[in-house]
């Protein structure tokens, strides 16, 4: 059947038939601004430093002005799987089969041990195995960038974004800040009251140093001298604050997922099809593949039981951060 329109008319009306579908695909499709919200103080160069202010959790139940993650990384045929540790959220080892994985393979390294001595090669490979299945640490807390030097915290972000322009950020960190923090509020001579107080709380300094090939950051620590934010920031970032117990550095899978790339990882079954993971989550990537440490990839023996290794010393900071609140008061 011929058409009486030109060919001008008919190319016209293709284009806006085009127009209209490529319209009504990007009003259905949501852009993740998730990870936004995360710092990247990381991409500070050696020898450079960085300083912000750590603030208060948005969730008035949290003891402390930040938060601890626990996650699970295990890469299958070169490809890193990232999710959240299921044991921290119910509290049941049962519950999370990498924990489960990694456990037997410890107690087998434990029995192996021995009968062939701790240096024998089947016992090193058990505990790289449990090592393998163990869960990873890392801790957010809110924070305002006071000297951000060269990582801008709106840098690359989409004008479009909800957390442009915003003052306050989520800080990641690990090991080497989380224990920094500690050393500074178990040191009776630094803090004068809670580094976190919008009038006389204390800045941190984030410094970057060489530790063989990677990016050292045990070096960084409070000021030793107070400050106060301005009150038209304290104003604003009261109501810009994130409630740490919401915020996800990695995706929630279901246990049934979990298991199956547990099963994958140990060779007894084939790869399960990607499935869509829980809630507006950042992409992995984004925070894990950039941020390294000096002793990341290293193994280390499994804990007596399954509680949290950094349970004692929280206890102990939060009894002193209630200390210095009350010295306030």
């Amino acid at each position: 059947m011929t058409s009486n329109l030109s060919k001008q008319e008919r190319l016209a009306a293709l284009r806006n038939k085009v127009a209209e579908k490529n319209k009504s695909q990007g009003e259905g499709r949501q852009k993740n601004y998730a990870y936004d919200k995360f710092y990247p103080f990381y991409k500070a160069d050696i020898g450079k430093s960085i300083t912000v202010r750590y603030l208060p959790d948005r969730n008035e139940k949290n003891p402390l002005f930040y938060a601890e993650k626990v996650y699970h990384e295990i890469e299958v045929n070169g490809k890193k799987h990232r999710f959240q540790c299921h044991y921290h959220e119910s509290g049941k080892t049962e519950s999370c089969p990498c924990c489960l994985a990694s456990q037997d393979f410890y107690a087998r390294a434990k029995e192996a041990e021995k009968r062939l001595g701790a240096k024998h090669p089947e016992v090193e490979a058990l505990k790289k195995q449990g090592w393998r299945f163990y869960k990873r640490v890392e801790y957010v807390a809110n924070i305002v960038v006071i000297d951000g030097g060269e990582v801008d915290p709106n840098e690359g972000i989409d004008p479009e974004s909800p957390v442009y322009g915003t003052d306050v950020r989520i800080l990641p960190f690990r090991k080497q800040i989380y224990e920094c923090i500690q050393s500074g509020l178990t040191d009776p001579e630094l803090l004068t009251a809670e580094p976190h107080d919008f009038e006389e709380g204390h800045n941190f300094m984030i410094k970057v140093t060489a530790q063989g090939e990677n990016k050292s950051y045990n070096s960084s620590g409070f000021r030793p001298k107070p400050s106060a934010l301005d009150p038209d920031l304290t104003e604003k970032v009261i109501g810009e604050l994130y409630d740490l117990s919401e915020v996800q550095i990695v995706p929630r899978f279901d246990v049934e997922r979990i298991q199956n790339i547990v099963d994958e990882a140990l060779g007894n079954a084939p790869a399960e099809p990607a499935k869509k993971a829980s809630g507006n989550v950042p992409k992995p990537s984004r925070v894990a593949d950039d941020y390294q440490e000096e002793g990341d990839d290293e193994h280390s023996p499994a804990p007596s039981n399954a509680e949290s290794v950094s349970e004692g010393v929280q206890s102990k900071a939060s009894s002193i951060l209630n200390r210095l609140k009350n010295r306030q008061s």
